[in-house]
């Protein structure tokens, strides 16, 4: 059973209380906002700070009704109309909007019900009725997310701060935060009051579950026959049963300002991995040469993100890529795999931010083939199975990235054997074939970026976390003659070249022979 309680070992920027409240306006300087369920948003807040005279509120609560605004709109300019109606007090908040002489250019909070975003520009605002006889002030106000439009009048700055995460948690431990800064622990830490999480807490997260059966690669030749004889066609194919279960979580976290100038100041993202893949190969080889399925996508899910238009927009996803690889001097049918555990693997982007690790170990894989008759044989076949975590941010439209955490599990057999009749599928009495088999196993996690956010990264990023390679076994089977001569070979581990994939001889396509279990 898969376990659904994950340990909490790194910084996770998570949500921890509710910081906006929508009956309270924004005409202070500070506006901050919050969402996210963990299941189709993450759970993320953002902060804009600035001069109040930059800074508004269109909501009820600074006395504004909108009407006009679009739920869904998430681009272009929004045409719609405020009017100042509501309590006494909230009324009293409408003037806030056109503080300083007038509305264009200024931030304003938006109301739930309108926009995608939490906040956006006003682009223009033209009165269309004073307050006067009952009549309420209305304005015809025009929006949009171009926030890189805002013009600089000599106002200061408007800054922003965000955090975001598919976890949410409460353990927030702020106590040991003065201490940690009086000794400069966090000097190069994003935040100098980012909070910390109790590491020995967990947490409920339901795993990703991929079982897939899948072709990798096939290819058919037409092969001639001999001596004036009929044609024939010969074979490839190598299919796979993937099966993967991972947990997987993000934290992130940057700040920045909006004007006079776009500029991200602070970025960290944190990524997490724990669980188990594995994928069964089932080869079937008529054919000899080298062949190579390239990466094929098996499976991708997206994970709780978010999109504030203009703003920031992160999207993260769980990706699971195969590929395999052989070189064959053999009509065999072959039977492998690999499976690997990796209870926790942890990225910190960028690396000069913190620490990344990983564990991970292989599991046993049995090995079974079948090999025709009368050959002597070898080759080698590796197959590669990867999840990855990747999460693209696009911050103020000026910074896109991509960053990416990969773990590619693989394994590799080698195989050199021999037959003269048949196979007997007991290896210990006496057989006709003869050979030897290896199989290893290997691990390495990376991680890196594509794409650029200035000045924190302005190239491609691509970094070691941990490498693992492990012999899974060495087995030899038949005759004890044939036993110590193909050991010595296996002991050099000679590197096959590579060779186009051709048809065997005529003579070559006999029947396979029973199988041999290692």
């Amino acid at each position: 059973m898969f376990n659904k309680r994950l340990i909490l070992s790194s910084v996770l920027f998570a949500t921890a209380l509710a910081l906006n409240d929508w009956s309270v306006p924004c005409t202070s300087g500070t506006c901050s906002y919050d969402t996210g369920d963990g299941v189709t948003t993450s759970w993320t807040t953002i902060t804009l700070n600035g001069a109040s005279t930059v800074l508004s509120d269109i909501t009820s609560a600074a006395g504004w009704q909108i009407s006009g605004c679009n739920a869904g709109w998430d681009s272009g300019v929004a045409n719609v109309v405020i009017t100042c109606a509501g309590t006494p007090e909230q009324m009293a908040q409408c003037a806030h909007l056109f503080e300083g002489g007038n509305a264009e250019n200024k931030v304003v909070r938006l109301p739930q019900d309108c926009g995608v975003g939490p906040f956006a520009r006003v682009v223009s605002a033209s009165q269309i009725a004073r307050r006067q006889d009952g009549v309420a002030e209305t304005h015809a106000v025009a929006l949009d997310y171009n926030f890189d439009q805002v013009a600089d009048a000599g106002q200061g700055e408007l800054s922003f701060d965000a955090t975001a995460s598919n976890v949410q948690s409460s353990d927030l431990d702020p106590s040991t935060l003065p201490a940690l800064r009086s000794r400069g622990s966090l000097k190069r830490r994003l935040y100098p009051v980012a909070p910390r999480f109790d590491k020995s807490k967990t947490i409920d997260l339901p795993p990703l579950h991929v079982q897939k059966s899948i072709p990798l690669f096939n290819q058919t030749l037409d092969c001639p026959g001999a001596d004036g004889a009929a044609g024939f066609s010969a074979a490839i194919g190598v299919d796979a049963n993937v099966t993967v279960d991972v947990q997987a979580s993000f934290g992130f976290a940057v700040s920045g300002s909006i004007f006079p100038l776009p500029k991200v100041k602070k970025f960290q993202l944190t990524g997490n991995l724990a669980g188990s893949a594995g994928a069964d190969f089932d080869i079937d080889a008529k054919i000899h040469g080298s062949f190579d399925s390239g990466a094929i996508q098996l499976f991708q899910a997206g994970l709780p993100g978010f999109n504030f238009p203009g703003l920031l927009n992160v999207g993260p996803q769980f990706i699971v890529n195969g590929q395999v690889m052989a070189d064959l001097g053999l009509e065999a049918n072959i039977k492998t795999g690999l499976h690997w555990t990796f209870p926790s693997v942890q990225l910190v982007f960028p690396p000069d931010q913190g620490t990344s690790s990983a564990q991970a170990d292989p599991a046993e894989t049995p090995v079974s083939l079948s090999l025709a008759s009368d050959v002597s044989v070898d080759g080698h076949i590796t197959g590669h199975l990867i999840p990855r975590l990747e999460v693209g941010i696009t911050v103020l439209q000026f910074a896109e990235a991509n960053i990416f955490l990969d773990l590619d599990t693989s394994a590799t057999l080698g195989l050199q054997a021999s037959t003269a009749a048949s196979v007997a599928t007991d290896a210990d009495s006496s057989t006709s074939v003869g050979g030897c088999a290896t199989l290893d196993a290997g691990i390495d996690v990376r991680a890196g970026a594509t794409g650029a956010i200035k000045p924190i990264f302005d190239k491609e990023i691509d970094f070691d976390i941990f490498k693992k390679d492990v012999n899974i076994f060495q087995k030899c089977f038949g005759s004890q003659a044939k036993r110590s001569t193909l050991a010595k070979r296996w002991a050099r581990r000679a590197t096959h070249a590579k060779r186009d994939l051709q048809c065997p001889s005529p003579g070559e396509v006999t029947a396979l022979g029973d199988v041999v279990s290692l």
